[in-house]
């Protein structure tokens, strides 16, 4: 039946490409241009497909992004729905549409790494994996990856292993700022990255016995042998060149008398320079004949006969003594003494990868490219596998192919092709190699996508796969369908992008390249490529004011700053103007591009300037934000509380209020008192000056406490009480951006959170985890997001984070901005030789010229100029009306972008004529004619020195009277979030809501202390039970009972604070623990070889609405007669109040041990250590389904309750029993 799409689902119905696309007649290349509609493209196929009586579930549709996904699932259905409205009569067509509608979700719409996960636990003995296994993200996998490699390199080095010692050696000083390992580290990541992105797992072997990258190697050694050979044949003729010259009879010219004897008087230096050029001597040396390129500078010699010799031989020696030249002495040198360093870091990348594999494994964990890879080992090892699911899966249509990698281009190729004919491939086999033998199916694939608009190469994206895949499809009869005709831009924006890129994207590169290189990443702009304007579709009596194109000149030789400052008030200026006239009527309809986010804040401060609302995008950088780095610090503190640095960093925080001065009083009287820390320090100087008593109490309120407890609570916790107590979350609210701020401190609970649910995380993996992510040099971590699609602001973001985006005005600013790719790095990576090394010299360790790399390097930086030009293109077509391009900070340091458009608007007539007087105030404004659009080229200056007017709108709405406006109101006022499913209480805290709403109110959602803090200086009740219990922790088990006291003297002196504690608490507070080390319980315990101390456990309990997470610790376990018998200490006196006040922590215990050991029973034993009498408390549990019921019971009342925030809502328990609590809240709940 033939697919009739209707106007209402289809508002490119009347586009004939777009029709030839979607009859998917046989296997088909959609080349999509920008805003050509190909989502749309991609829901007709799927909904003909449907139409033609395939199932959603034997339809294959792989996007870029999961959103990307859930808007095709919606689109999808959107079309179902309106298929079985229009088959209200015909019940059986109907009845189709319906099924097909209820089986929508399970169909395999995705990304390509979703499917490759549904596809590998479809399939987990087939690959060989757990059935269980979890998919970590980018971030835990990058910390996962680095900290593999660096436990491997740590280790051999302290082996003192030869090959590793001399990579340190030689990487370690490259950037000559002490953080050289780190060096070696990001090499060996950017390696196993490009393996990924290559689909190559070093475990596979060839029938040789070597990996990919030993076969690599393998032919470096081959060109290497030639090399070795070249070089000294290059030696002899360099020699007798020389030689030649040195003996030329009367040269005619000065410049060539001159030569003669500059190198008649250095003949003997030259050939003390040529005999140290072997591969025996250092680099140092090598790089010593460097001076000889000086002596092959010969000047201008006349073309006399006389001067044959010195002609004939000149070339010769700029060739082989230039650096840089291909085939010099130097690089030829430089190559070959990187040998032995190439062949030590392919064997250690293998090693890492090997021992980043283990970890993954050990936590039954694969990483987005395991997905890819171990998807294709399956289907390409398994051919009855892959024909079963080439039979069911009937189509495979796959957006935005130009920005995937060769693993995932073998993938579809695996998929599509024609059925019968498997083929299994060879682990090592390329993209190109599969696509030559594998025999495509005439009418399976359909992919859609825009080579000018592929701009991920960091993430090992390749236009080429894009490329030849479409050579493939058309070669097997399939068809090449360009989608141009635009429905985004205005025709102006259409024309000019046309005319630009005709001249920019030339497909010439900027490396002349040997033959042999691939080079189709170089994409050309094409008839083909030219968008044409879609049909005006506004609706009829809305007037729109036409669009312009704005080139915003910087001043003649303006410094950086300033030209941006100025630029940056220009742009601000100009979207106050355009909103007060109504060429924008809102801020969210514009936004500010970059290459880049170095200079974001600049701009985003002029926009501020005029109060104009906007929002920074920042896509990564989330570690690196002050708020976090100072948490980071203050958790590093609590956990060490004797690192100085980190606490000098939280001190002069907002959470610690002092300053530079104050930080150097303090460390002056530290010396003065011979205190060995700077803790010490401040506990010790706030205990005896009020002054300083008055400027540290604030930070030892909330921080002192939690030293103690660090062991006790989970990070959110600690976290938690930290924002409650310390009111940082209001100083950051003061501050500029204040809001984003709070959402990124907010974001580091969570964080916390996620961690702590993969297992028990104490504070120390953490803190350890976080500094690992502010060490790795690339925060991939994006900020909290705090704007929706329809928040009223301008986005500020770059134009990788705008890609699929579309605004009504745009501001690309900083043309002249240059990238940030790293130059002169000491190690490349080739399809064809592997990975690449320069050996290094001096105390530097600058790089040797390297005669592989340079042929590689030059490839590279080819693509890099290439995907600049497909980048410049997606920023100028994300524009639907208004395209203002910014040269930013000065228009003589260009970078490509300006220089592409500078050089295209220099070829109009007279353009640049008028572009100088506008630079020079000459005249305000010149229009330049760019194809059939026009320019208009003005000062950013003539807009930045306008008055600053409020860009604030006056608000005027009409508001309903009557019962329309109560029901609004009630919406509003009224409205409460959904009560959460998951619920996270400790033991501490049930027991509270157990004993009193009200307290648990006041203590744990409101943060007030039950009793006043102590004064500092000293330990209150519950920091004397903190230090207790450390000593507990720490007293090792078998001490004998003789020996007790002398053990408790020693920790007394490592845990105490000196101080804190007088001597008579000391020798009291030894005394109780004495007694009970003494006793018969611990005794007992202690003896027992299933002994476990401060065992944390988490348990997780269901019922009803609610999923209840308790996490905790257990001071002593031990199994004994066939069931868990527990100890909890408390260093308090026993009496009724207290025994029952421990009632259901000690339940929460014992449940989580029965239900861990599958036992029915537990012994519960509570120590009251004060006590000297009725010390011990003990029963036996055997409830466990009434104690999880209560547990649920009071996780349900928390549920209704937790946004309830008036203390009316929480009830109080009967008067008599709050008094005998002795309660620390009664003045709260009784007068």
């Amino acid at each position: 039946m033939p697919l009739s799409l209707t106007k209402s689902s289809m508002k490119a119905s009347d586009n004939q490409n777009q029709q030839d696309a979607i009859d998917f007649d046989a296997s088909t290349v959609v080349s999509a241009s920008a805003g050509t509609g190909k989502t749309w493209t991609l829901a007709g196929v799927y909904l003909k497909l449907l139409r033609q009586g395939l199932q959603p579930e034997e339809i294959v549709a792989i996007t870029f992004t999961e959103k990307a996904a859930a808007e095709m699932r919606s689109r999808v259905r959107q079309e179902i729905l309106m298929q079985i409205e229009a088959s209200s009569d015909d019940p059986d067509a109907g009845e189709l549409w319906r099924k097909r509608l209820a089986r929508i979700n399970a169909a395999p719409i995705s990304t390509i790494h979703s499917f490759c996960s549904r596809l590998l636990r479809e399939n987990p003995l087939e690959a060989e994996l757990d059935p269980q296994f979890v998919v970590t993200d980018e971030v835990t996998a990058a910390t996962l990856c680095h900290e593999a490699i660096f436990e491997t390199i740590h280790q051999l080095i302290t082996q003192r292993e030869g090959r590793v010692l001399q990579l340190f050696r030689d990487f370690q000083l490259e950037r000559g700022d002490g953080h050289g390992p780190a060096r070696l580290i990001e090499i060996v990541e950017s390696a196993l990255s490009w393996l990924n992105g290559l689909g190559i797992d070093l475990a596979s072997q060839e029938t040789t016995c070597r990996n990919w990258l030993e076969a690599k190697w393998d032919a470096q050694q081959k060109k290497l042998a030639q090399f070795k050979t070249e070089l000294g044949s290059t030696v002899t003729a360099v020699r007798a060149a020389f030689r030649e010259i040195a003996e030329a009879k009367q040269p005619k010219g000065q410049a060539a008398e001159r030569w003669v004897d500059r190198i008649r008087s250095n003949l003997t230096q030259i050939e003390e320079a040529l005999s140290q050029l072997s591969i025996e001597s250092s680099g140092d040396s090598v790089m010593a004949t460097a001076s000889l390129l000086k002596l092959s500078r010969a000047g201008r010699l006349s073309a006399d006969p006389a001067n044959q010799v010195l002609l004939e031989n000149l070339p010769l020696l700029r060739k082989a003594l230039d650096p840089v030249t291909e085939g010099s002495l130097l690089s030829t040198l430089g190559a070959l003494k990187s040998g032995p360093l190439t062949e030590n870091l392919v064997w250690l990348v293998g090693l890492c990868q090997r021992g980043y594999q283990a970890r993954k494994v050990e936590s039954r964990s694969l990483d987005f490219d395991d997905l890819l890879l171990k998807a294709y080992e399956l289907l390409n090892s398994n051919r009855a596998l892959r024909r079963a699911y080439k039979t069911r899966l009937k189509a495979i249509l796959v957006d935005e192919f130009q920005d995937t990698n060769q693993i995932q281009g073998k993938l579809i190729a695996l998929l599509s092709e024609s059925l019968g004919q498997e083929m299994e491939f060879q682990s090592f086999d390329s993209y190109r190699t599969v696509l030559e033998k594998i025999s495509l199916s005439r009418h399976r694939l359909f992919i859609v996508g825009d080579p000018k608009q592929s701009i991920y190469r960091f993430r090992q994206a390749n236009v080429g796969v894009f490329v030849r895949l479409k050579e493939k499809i058309l070669a097997a009869k399939g068809k090449s369908v360009p989608l141009i005709e635009n429905y985004r831009s205005e025709p102006q924006l259409l024309e000019f992008s046309n005319w630009l890129f005709a001249q920019v994207m030339d497909g010439r590169g900027s490396q002349l390249l040997p033959e042999e290189v691939d080079v189709s990443h170089r994409i050309r702009f094409s008839d083909e490529d030219a968008l044409v304007p879609a049909k005006n579709d506004c609706k009829p009596g809305i007037e729109q004011k036409p669009g312009r194109i704005l080139l915003l000149l910087s001043e003649p030789f303006a410094k950086a700053a300033q030209g941006r400052f100025e630029e940056a008030s220009g742009i601000a200026g100009l979207i106050g103007d355009w909103l007060e006239q109504g060429q924008l009527s809102s801020y969210r309809e514009a936004a500010i591009l970059f290459r880049n986010s170095k200079h974001f804040d600049v701009y985003r401060a002029a926009l501020e300037e005029r109060q104009i609302p906007s929002y920074v995008i920042r896509g990564r950088g989330f570690f690196g934000r002050q708020e976090i780095s100072d948490l980071v610090s203050l958790l590093a503190f609590i956990q060490d509380p004797h690192d100085d640095l980190v606490l000098a960093e939280v001190l002069t925080s907002p959470l610690g209020g002092l300053n530079f001065n104050d930080l150097l009083e303090l460390s002056a009287f530290r010396h003065r008192s011979s205190i060995q820390t700077l803790y010490q320090a401040v506990l010790q100087i706030s205990s005896r000056d009020s002054n300083w008593e008055e400027r540290l109490h604030h930070f030892l309120i909330f921080s002192h406490p939690l030293v103690f407890l660090r062991d006790r609570l989970e990070v959110p916790e600690i976290l938690d009480r930290v924002l409650k107590k310390s009111g940082y979350e209001a100083v950051l609210m003061g501050q500029e951006n204040g809001g984003q701020k709070c959402a990124n401190v907010r974001k580091l609970i969570e964080m916390s959170r996620r961690f702590s649910r993969r297992g028990i995380a104490l504070l120390d993996d953490f803190v350890s985890y976080l500094k690992d992510q502010r060490g790795l040099g690339n925060d991939r971590v994006a900020e909290a997001q705090i704007i929706g699609e329809e928040d009223d602001v301008v986005r500020i973001m770059t134009v990788h984070q705008a890609k699929g985006l579309e605004f009504d005005t745009v501001f690309l600013a900083d043309l002249g901005s240059k990238s940030a790719d790293e130059k002169g790095g000491r190690a490349v990576f080739d399809e064809q030789l592997g990975i690449i090394t320069s050996a290094a010299h001096g105390i530097k360790r600058e790089r040797l010229p390297n005669r592989l790399m340079h042929v590689c390097e030059r490839r590279q930086a080819d693509e890099e100029y290439e995907e600049e030009k497909r980048l410049f293109y997606v920023a100028i077509t994300r524009s639907k009306r208004n395209l203002i391009l910014g040269e930013g900070h000065c228009y003589r340091a260009q970078g490509h972008w300006q220089r592409w458009l500078q050089g295209a608007i220099a070829a109009v007539p007279e353009a640049e004529d008028l572009l100088q007087g506008v630079r020079h105030g000459q005249r305000a404004e010149a229009v330049i004619s760019c194809g059939q659009a026009s320019l208009s080229a003005i000062r950013a200056t003539a807009l930045s020195s306008r008055e600053a007017k409020s860009a604030r709108r006056e608000i005027h709405e009409s508001f309903p009277e009557g019962p329309e406006l109560r029901s609004l109101a009630n919406q509003v006022f009224l409205w409460r979030p959904l009560p959460p499913q998951v619920v996270e209480l400790s033991p501490g805290a049930l027991s509270h809501l157990a004993k009193c709403e009200r307290y648990f109110y006041l203590n744990q959602m409101e943060g007030l202390a039950e009793f006043p803090p102590s004064p500092n200086g000293s330990l209150g009740a519950m920091d004397l039970g903190n230090f207790v219990h450390a000593v507990l922790e720490s007293f090792p088990v078998g001490t004998p009972p003789g020996s007790v006291s002398e053990v408790l003297d020693r920790l007394f002196g490592e845990k105490l604070e000196p101080g804190l504690l007088d001597r008579a608490d000391q020798q009291e507070a030894k005394e109780d623990l004495a007694r009970f080390f003494q006793g018969r319980v611990w005794q007992r315990i202690a003896g027992n070889t299933s002994l476990q101390r401060e065992l944390p456990f988490v348990m997780a309990l269901r019922g009803g609405s609610v999923e209840l997470f308790i996490r905790g610790r257990i001071d002593a376990v031990v199994w004994e007669e066939g069931r868990p018998l527990l100890l909890d200490y408390k260093y308090s006196l026993n009496d009724e109040n207290q025994a029952s006040k421990y009632g259901i922590p000690m339940d929460i215990y014992a449940l989580a041990l029965m239900k861990s050991m599958g036992s029915r029973e537990a012994e519960v034993i509570l120590a009251f250590l004060r006590e000297r009498k009725n010390a011990i408390v003990s029963r036996t549990v055997t409830d466990r389904e009434e104690i999880e019921a209560r547990l649920l019971r009071l996780a349900q009342s928390y549920q209704e309750k937790v946004f309830k925030n008036e203390i009316h809502n929480w009830k109080k328990i009967d008067r008599s029993r709050c008094n005998a609590l002795e309660c620390g809240f009664r003045s709260y709940c009784w007068k």
